[in-house]
């Protein structure tokens, strides 16, 4: 991923990361789901594109958050929707 879409990326990934730390410990202010990690999900239409998003965003990123990826907006959608029913979070959209 270019250096410059990291650059804007990070400081909403940075605020989503807190968020996330400081309501770890209380069950009330964060709902967890299936997974307690909350989700990054990359939307491209563009394999190659989508890819090396997804890579990109792995190397930095797995550690506190599950990576996930749609191919098309009915895709995303459908993710998102499944995402929902399991009461799983979504950190950011990307």
């Amino acid at each position: 991923m270019p250096v410059h879409v990291l650059a804007w990326l990070l400081p909403a990934i940075i605020a989503c990361r807190l968020v996330w730390r400081s309501s770890r410990g209380s069950q009330n202010s964060y709902i967890r789901g299936v997974s307690s990690k909350p989700a990054i999900l990359a939307v491209d239409d563009e394999p190659e594109v989508l890819n090396a998003v997804e890579r990109d965003l792995r190397k930095r990123f797995a550690a506190d958050y599950r990576i996930l990826k749609a191919g098309s907006g009915a895709q995303a959608l459908e993710t998102l929707g499944q995402m929902k029913r399991r009461n799983d979070a979504l950190a950011l959209l990307v």
